[in-house]
């Protein structure tokens, strides 16, 4: 059978969007292009067998936009590939939560604090953090306040930096005071001074965190900070300022 194009733009309640779409043997392809007074999407379901889509735009203009949550969607049978953009306007984005697929997921530095969840699923999913900041690092408070954070980065997820060329694991600094303190610890002199190139990984309190510098020589204002949560590992190459998970 061929493929079946879905718009659920339309689907909307309240300013909120909940739907369940249960597929066929087709390819299912959705498109969900989001309303600018939209504050919450949620799509769920089984697509079944074929190579199915789904690829959520929200409006240029969508202010009050909240959440994202496609936890619910699968394709048994099947595949499945999502694709979330975020833009500018979403500046009120508190969290995003990935399909049972592959997900691509695009965070901006003005999202600040989004919380993304990739899921526990086998398929690849990437998220293009190389457009997001840390607008003041004066302590932990105003980092976390632009802090993304990604839930459930599995063997195979990328994450895309900007200008990270090789990658090098700190070990964990938790003995430090505070997160501030931790990044101060940072290259090979654990002084703080760190390659311009190079994605620095450390563990702090549990968590794992990555640094890209993007051209700087220590870690300041307006360059790339990340959360993950847990204790994870990454191969050793960087392939077009990609980092994968071991």
């Amino acid at each position: 059978t061929g493929n079946v194009a879905i718009e659920l733009g339309k689907a909307v309640q309240g300013n909120k969007t909940d739907v369940s779409v249960q597929g066929s043997d087709a390819a299912e392809q959705i498109t969900y292009t989001s309303a600018a007074s939209l504050t919450d999407i949620k799509i769920s379901g089984d697509l079944g067998a074929g190579a199915n889509t789904i690829t959520v735009t929200p409006d240029t203009a969508a202010a009050d936009l909240k959440t994202i949550d496609l936890s619910g969607l699968s394709a048994t049978g099947g595949t499945l590939a999502s694709t979330i953009t975020l833009v500018a306007a979403n500046t009120a984005i508190t969290s995003v939560k990935g399909s049972l697929g592959a997900d691509t997921i695009t965070v901006v530095s003005e999202n600040k604090a989004v919380a993304i969840d990739l899921g526990k699923d086998t398929a690849v999913d990437k998220v293009d953090v190389s457009s997001t900041k840390i607008s003041d690092k004066t302590n932990d408070a105003s980092i976390k306040a632009d802090l993304v954070s990604i839930t459930n980065a599995l063997s195979g997820d990328q994450i895309v930096l900007k200008g990270a060329t090789s990658i090098k694991d700190r070990g964990d600094l938790s003995g430090e005071a505070n997160l501030l303190a931790a990044l101060a610890k940072l290259g090979e002199g654990k002084d703080g001074t760190v390659v311009a190139t190079t994605a620095e990984v450390f563990t702090y309190k549990g968590n794992t965190y990555v640094v890209d510098a993007a051209g700087d020589a220590a870690f300041a204002n307006n360059d790339i900070l990340i959360e993950l949560t847990g204790i994870v590992t990454f191969n050793d190459t960087v392939d077009a300022n990609t980092i994968t998970v071991a």
